[in-house]
């Protein structure tokens, strides 16, 4: 579980009366509405998820200039970030769930807990999630063919679809 942020600009926001469809009612708009994708303004870009115990998932976009954090802070004065329950979010506080993100430490009850989810070991969590330790006790993607870098803090770049 976790929650999508988007980038929405004033043109697309009226013409989906502030609608911001979700990954799981539209899969096929995960990387923007189909027909408007990549022409800005007037889109819905996904800005990324942020899921719980894990580093916030960005999604960048190099083809259309977006591949860093910096990228996505210049672009968020072109539009309003809301979130897939189509909350406004500041710019603050976006940075804010990208940047201060902290996990739980992985102790005892940690690996307890993972067990109760069918997982033999730290190892095998990691194996079967694609991923690996991060900063802060987080969780973070392990670099390949969507995660094409980790940022600089708790964010990882991630490219093509993900909900």
């Amino acid at each position: 579980m976790g929650i999508n942020f988007y980038l929405a600009t004033p043109r697309r926001m009226e013409a989906h009366n502030w609608y911001i469809p979700h990954c799981t009612e539209y899969p096929q708009w995960a990387n923007g509405p189909p027909g408007d994708y990549g022409t800005w303004p007037g889109s819905v870009l996904h800005i990324g998820k942020s899921s719980g115990g894990w580093c916030f998932g960005l999604h960048v976009f190099p083809d259309f200039g977006i591949s860093s954090l910096d990228d996505w802070k210049a672009k968020w004065s072109e539009g309003l970030i809301i979130d897939e329950c189509e909350r406004v979010i500041s710019p603050k506080s976006m940075t804010r769930i990208i940047e201060d993100r902290h996990g739980i430490q992985h102790n005892d009850t940690w690996f307890r807990d993972i067990q109760r989810f069918g997982y033999n070991s730290e190892a095998d969590f990691h194996r079967r999630n694609h991923s690996q330790p991060g900063p802060h006790d987080l969780v973070r993607h392990k670099l390949g063919k969507h995660c094409i870098g980790h940022g600089e803090g708790t964010w990882d770049l991630i490219v093509g679809e993900f909900c």
